[in-house]
């Protein structure tokens, strides 16, 4: 009997090393087919854009339209979101005026930031790279979901070469403060499937199952196919943790900077992904809520509901991003004609 009781540590000692020699295994293995993967998606999806260097990494820029017709639309993709997301959308708006997507540090594209993320510097690497390519201002900014905070940071920063903002279905910066318990979970829950993705994409379990892949439904083809194949690696995995671990950092710097009379339009889509699901349906009803408190912003702010659209149809459906490019060209009619 007591020789049993002995052996016991032995056993959970050698259950633990082989465990962790079984997902060191699976890591290395997975990082390989990741490896190999992303290597032919690079070849299969080139970049549509340049690489800028802003001093120590590289944006990618991808500039559409006429130059000279001004102001230069700029397009700030959602959290951790490359800028294929508004492949409907940019290709609507070139047809007229000059607009650009871009990916910020650490996401598509992009080369990684250098340290933590910062809405200031973000900005700044945006100026920097616009200046670089030669794409002059004044600039209508374009924000989808965190993109807005970025968005509306650029235009407090740089007020003398921003000619409006447009906030689409746009995160606010008190989306998370003092939330019930009940939505308080669901948050948390987010942030553990975020923790999740990282690990799944690590272990190559992305390259099988990818559920990030429902996003891309309605996009262009092109568009689709390299969005599900960025979605499924590490680096997407890891830039949506680093924006979501940010988010207060990226809320402040847009808290309290008003706009003054620049126009701003906000778009709100209506309709839940999990319309099933009580606290999804909460968050909702309390992000509109929030919506309606962002046409404090400017004395010139306006905001449209964009009815059936969520969260991310509002891109990727084509009758809604026809909304949201309708909305861009008639600020831009407004600035020309003013």
């Amino acid at each position: 009997m007591e020789r049993r009781r002995r052996s016991w540590p032995r056993r959970i000692l050698r259950a633990a090393t082989g465990l962790v020699l079984v997902l060191g295994l699976l890591a290395v293995l997975g990082a390989g087919a990741q490896a190999l993967v992303q290597h032919r998606n690079a070849s299969e999806h080139p970049a549509p854009g340049r690489l800028v260097d802003v001093g120590g990494h590289r944006l990618h820029l991808h500039a559409e339209g006429p130059r000279g017709t001004g102001p230069t639309v700029v397009l700030e993709a959602g959290m951790g979101t490359p800028s294929t997301a508004w492949a409907w959308v940019q290709g609507m708006v070139a047809d007229d005026v000059r607009v650009i997507s871009y990916d910020r540090a650490g996401i598509g594209r992009s080369d990684d930031r250098d340290g933590p993320v910062d809405p200031a510097a973000e900005v700044r690497d945006l100026r920097t790279a616009l200046d670089a390519i030669g794409e002059e201002g004044p600039y209508v900014l374009v924000g989808h979901s965190l993109g807005g905070l970025f968005a509306r940071t650029f235009a407090a920063t740089y007020p003398e070469d921003t000619a409006g903002v447009v906030l689409v279905d746009p995160s606010h910066e008190d989306q998370y403060t003092d939330l019930p318990p009940e939505l308080q979970a669901t948050v948390d829950s987010a942030s553990t499937g975020v923790l999740l993705m990282k690990v799944a994409s690590w272990l190559g379990v992305t390259l099988l199952y990818n559920p990030a892949e429902a996003l891309t439904v309605g996009m262009p083809e092109e568009a689709a196919a390299s969005y599900a194949a960025w979605s499924a690696s590490p680096r997407a995995a890891s830039a949506m943790a680093a924006e979501f671990e940010a988010f207060d950092v990226i809320a402040d710097g847009a808290r309290d900077r008003i706009l003054g009379d620049l126009p701003v339009r906000i778009l709100s889509a209506d309709t839940s992904d999990a319309s099933d699901d009580p606290s999804q349906t909460a968050l909702l009803e309390r992000q509109l809520v929030l919506h309606e408190k962002l046409t404090g912003l400017s004395s010139d702010a306006r905001r449209t509901v964009v009815h059936g659209a969520t969260h991310f149809t509002v891109l990727t459906d084509r009758d809604h991003a026809a909304t949201v490019a309708a909305t861009v060209l008639d600020l831009i009619r407004e600035v020309r004609g003013s």
